[in-house]
């Protein structure tokens, strides 16, 4: 917060600011900071992420999808894909709730198959003997 005095439309501090918050559940108090970092940079896909996430759990669930939908393309484990899921969900849309916790249940089987491919190759075997 004393960085900010001196840089209050930074978006780095801001977005930190903003996630140091919501880590403290205090939602509601990152949203102007996730807010100013959004509109410093735009073009990053953390801030807008983070803001969605406050606005979620603040009940805002309408302000959140345009965020979530522009952060989705560099989602890597689905977590946005169920965020937006139930955003829709919140907004009254379950069609595109639905069809976004498909998306959600795709990359989560993915991940889970990735996974047992990755364990398979690390299990550790007795040495063959003759």
């Amino acid at each position: 917060q004393e960085l900010l005095k001196e840089s209050a439309n930074s978006a780095e501090l801001n977005y930190w600011l903003g996630t140091v918050l919501i880590g403290l559940k205090e939602e509601s108090g990152a949203v102007p900071y996730l807010e100013k970092a959004v509109q410093a940079d735009p073009t990053v896909p953390a801030p807008h992420r983070e803001l969605a996430r406050a606005y979620l759990h603040s009940g805002h669930a309408a302000k959140a999808i345009p965020h979530l939908q522009f952060a989705i393309p560099f989602d890597k484990d689905g977590s946005l894909y169920y965020q937006l899921a139930q955003a829709y969900r919140s907004t009254g849309q379950p069609d595109l709730a639905k069809e976004t916790l498909k998306k959600f249940q795709g990359m989560q089987n993915a991940a889970a198959a990735q996974k047992d491919i990755v364990d398979q190759e690390m299990q550790i075997s007795a040495p063959e003997t003759k």
